[in-house]
């Protein structure tokens, strides 16, 4: 229909909250700025569409784009959406608000004194960091809790649960954990890992007041992170690491890196607790050839421990095989991608499958869904195809196993006879940052030291 039919409806809206709330009710109207959709709104339409609304009686105006299910992950780079505001702000003379994937206050800031906008809004970021605005303005920002764009906020806010953050243990728990039991009195607790669930358990432990001993056996803290940040476009990830390395050294926590402990130097400490947060490793299948020379993990892909060449086959299409196919692909590699599940990227957003995907496309990657692998060979890969059972012998100079993670079992195993033991995040269950987050910072708050009631306690 004509443009006065389409737009007729948000007037109306407008109209009808101003006569009911009076002239002193302020109304901010969301525009589509790109629709991204045949027939939908673009550039020229949206501009009309914020003037009839500025002429109706709207106090501002709030600029997004595209459609509700769509939103950007962390690769797109902060203000990527400033034209579009600055579009609208060009043909208004009321206040325009700008959502631009801001992370950062600089960015924030910048987008303000360029004129693209009046406001920015800041949503997610406030997820991660609730005083996100308050450490802005009290030029606190080095302490601020970055967001890392991985949109495990987006996927839990779809479920029927409250809403999740994977770097905010708090976020739809504050009434859960208001308040902490600060009965520490200076006892020592070792902490035996230092990725993200070792070291939120670390902090949260230091905050109760008990003096926690945090132990890494690689030369810096991070954990599973340090392979996050390796994939491309993850400097996020990085800023993450860093936060929590300033937070453990702000707490005064002592750091012990390069070595895993003995027993006896965990028994030396007299702890009244032990948390086992040693994290999971790659998983091989006990399959023909998968411990061979020329068969290597997506995690030593993204460290630089392995460089395949040739035809590489990935074998796993979860986030870290996509990341180590999209470097192979960069270095010229000749990709297949082998993925048992129907479709590419199981357990991730559709959204980060696509971002991903958009660039490993680039190498024009041979793709196989509903694949097995049943045997690797010098030089080939032997699948079955699930539908039919049939078999396909595939051409591989390397191959790389993104086949997902175990807890290191073995591991914990080794301090099995401390006592009042707690085993956290991926070495208790194999997860997200999210689930390693969440499960330090829970296990933490409710612990109970250790008394002649409950010296040998265990839990998982």
């Amino acid at each position: 229909g004509s443009f006065e039919n389409r737009v007729r409806f948000l007037l109306e809206i407008i109209a009808g909250i101003r006569a009911g709330c009076g002239l002193d009710f302020p109304i901010s109207v969301r525009i589509n700025v790109e629709e991204a959709l045949p027939g939908g709104i673009d550039h020229d339409q949206a501009q009309k569409i914020a003037q009839a609304a500025e002429t109706a009686g709207a106090d501002a105006i709030d600029v997004s784009c595209f459609t509700a299910g769509c939103i950007e992950p962390g690769s797109y780079q902060q203000g990527w959406k400033r034209y579009m505001a600055r579009l609208i702000k060009d043909v208004v003379s009321i206040p325009v608000i700008a959502v631009a994937n801001v992370k950062e206050p600089q960015v924030a800031e910048d987008l303000l004194r360029a004129g693209d906008c009046d406001f920015v809004g800041v949503a997610r970021a406030h997820l991660a960091d609730p005083l996100w605005s308050l450490k802005s303005r009290t030029g606190h920002e080095t302490e601020i809790c970055p967001c890392i764009g991985c949109l495990a906020c987006f996927g839990e806010i779809a479920k029927p649960l409250r809403i999740k953050c994977a770097v905010n243990p708090l976020c739809g728990r504050e009434q859960e954990f208001s308040v902490l039991d600060r009965n520490g009195d200076g006892r020592t607790v070792a902490v035996i890992g230092g990725g993200p669930a070792g070291i939120q358990a670390a902090l949260v432990l230091a905050e109760r007041g008990f003096t926690p001993v945090l132990f890494e056996e690689q030369d810096e803290l991070g954990g599973a992170l340090t392979i996050a940040e390796k994939g491309r476009h993850k400097e996020l990830i990085s800023t993450y690491i860093d936060y929590l390395r300033d937070q453990v050294h702000k707490a005064g926590i002592t750091v012990h890196l390069g070595s895993a402990p003995s027993v006896a130097e965990i028994e030396a400490l007299e702890p009244c607790g032990v948390f086992i947060a040693c994290g999971a490793q790659p998983w091989r299948p006990p399959i023909p050839g998968a411990t061979d020379s020329h068969v290597h993990t997506a995690e030593d892909v993204l460290l630089g421990r392995a460089e395949p060449t040739g035809q590489v086959a990935v074998i796993g299409t979860g986030m870290t095989g996509l990341e180590a196919a999209e470097i192979l692909i960069e270095r010229g590699c000749k990709i297949t991608l082998v993925e048992m599940l129907n479709d590419l990227g199981p357990g991730m957003l559709p959204m980060v499958v696509n971002d991903v995907m958009g660039r490993v496309n680039l190498g024009k990657p041979r793709i196989l869904t509903g694949h097995r692998l049943e045997a690797i060979a010098d030089d080939t890969i032997r699948l079955t195809r699930l539908a039919d059972e049939s078999t396909e012998t595939v051409p591989a100079d390397y191959v790389v196993l993104a086949a997902g993670v175990r807890p290191r079992s073995d591991v914990a195993e080794r301090y099995r006879s401390l006592p009042n033991l707690r085993i956290i995040g991926d070495a208790a269950r194999s997860g997200r940052i999210l689930e390693a987050t969440q499960d330090g910072y829970a296990k933490a708050s409710v612990f109970e030291p250790l008394t002649d009631h409950n010296s040998q306690r265990s839990e998982a």
